[in-house]
C-alpha cells in the first residue's frame, strides 16, 4: 500500500465509523420503541352509568411510555353491519396510564379497544370485552306543548269523542235501514 492509499484511507476511516454508528443507533432506537399496551374496563356497566377506561403503556423493560396518545374504540352492530367507533382519545402521563371515562348506552356485549395514535412510531394495540346491561330509560321524548296529561289524556279524550261518532253514526245508518224494512214489509202487505 502507498503512502496516499493510506491516507485516503485514514480520512474515510472516520466518516465509516460514523456511517456505522449512525445505523447502529437507528437499529437499537427501532428496538427500543417496542411495547406493550393492556387495556383494563368494568366486566359489567349498566347502561347509562358512567365508567371509567384505563390503558397502560410500557416498553420492552416494563418502562411506562409518557406522552403517547391513546385512541378508545367500541365495537357497534346495526342491522347487519358493524363497526368501531371512536369513544375517546388520552395521553399517557408519567406512568404510562391514558384514562377516559365512558357512558355506554346500547346494551349487550362490545369489545372496547385501545390503539396508539396512527402519528406515533409506535403500532399497539388492546382489548377487552364489556357486558352493557339494560338500565333506566335514557331519552324520552319531549313535547313541543308542556300541558300536563296533554300527551296521554287528552290523546285518549280525543279518540274516545272520535270512536264515539262513530258507533253513534252506524247506529243511525242501521236504524234507518230498519225503518226502511219497516216501511217496505207495511206497504207490501
Amino acid at each position: 500500500m502507498t503512502t496516499s492509499t493510506t491516507r485516503k484511507m485514514t480520512r474515510l476511516l472516520p466518516l465509516v465509523a460514523l456511517l456505522a454508528w449512525l445505523t447502529m443507533t437507528q437499529v437499537v432506537s427501532a428496538q427500543d420503541r417496542s411495547a406493550s399496551l393492556s387495556l383494563t374496563a368494568t366486566d359489567s356497566v349498566v347502561a347509562g352509568t358512567a365508567m371509567e377506561v384505563t390503558a397502560t403503556l410500557l416498553d420492552a423493560g416494563g418502562v411506562p411510555i409518557a406522552g403517547e396518545l391513546i385512541e378508545f374504540s367500541m365495537s357497534v352492530e346495526f342491522l347487519s353491519n358493524s363497526d368501531d367507533i371512536s369513544i375517546g382519545s388520552a395521553s399517557t402521563d408519567e406512568s404510562g396510564v391514558a384514562r377516559i371515562e365512558f357512558t355506554p348506552k346500547a346494551e349487550g356485549d362490545h369489545f372496547l379497544t385501545a390503539s396508539t395514535s396512527s402519528e406515533s412510531d409506535l403500532d399497539e394495540f388492546a382489548e377487552t370485552e364489556i357486558t352493557v346491561t339494560p338500565g333506566p330509560q335514557l331519552y324520552s321524548e319531549l313535547s313541543p306543548i308542556r300541558v300536563p296529561g296533554a300527551n296521554v289524556w287528552m290523546t285518549t279524550a280525543v279518540l274516545l269523542a272520535v270512536w264515539s261518532v262513530f258507533v253513534l253514526v252506524a247506529l243511525r245508518i242501521w236504524q234507518i235501514a230498519r225503518i226502511g224494512e219497516d216501511a217496505g214489509g207495511s206497504a207490501n202487505v
